[in-house]
């Protein structure tokens, strides 16, 4: 099997690209809104939400690409204090934001993303019966 190379931020589109995400599908993320030159790991601290698996990071970009019209950056921690975060290159990023669709559909049809519920069962509410009889309109 060949390493694959990383994608060239000058030639790169996401939309015509086909990249290999499996190494990512079982670290845990942060996301934040990204600020300034996308090939600096800078962004708003009062953005970062996380902890994220990978499909959660997924739908986090894939949000603020499409609600807030801005980029995101995707982090990788590390749990030793002074180890810089594996920030996502733009391209990454970039594709993420152009197939987030197909890469949680592929998520679902593989069985890669764990089933969280997003509603519970409902009953139908009854009126309340009032417990004295209608004197006018007696029921037959």
């Amino acid at each position: 099997m060949s390493v694959l190379p990383v994608a060239d931020p000058e030639t790169f589109i996401g939309e015509f690209a086909e990249m290999d995400l499996g190494p990512l599908k079982d670290k845990t993320f942060l996301v934040a809104i990204s600020t300034g030159d996308p090939t600096k790991p800078k962004f708003v601290p009062e953005t970062i939400i996380g902890p994220l698996d990978f499909f959660e990071m997924v739908e986090a970009v894939a949000n603020i690409h499409m609600e807030e019209m801005l980029h995101a950056k995707a982090m990788i921690p590390s749990k030793k204090f002074g180890t810089k975060p594996q920030v996502l290159d733009a391209c990454t990023i970039d594709y993420i934001e152009a197939k987030y669709a197909e890469i949680l559909m592929e998520g679902l049809l593989t069985g890669d993303l764990d089933k969280k519920y997003t509603c519970q069962a409902g009953f139908i509410k009854y009126e309340e019966e009032s417990s004295e009889i209608d004197e006018q309109n007696p029921s037959p």
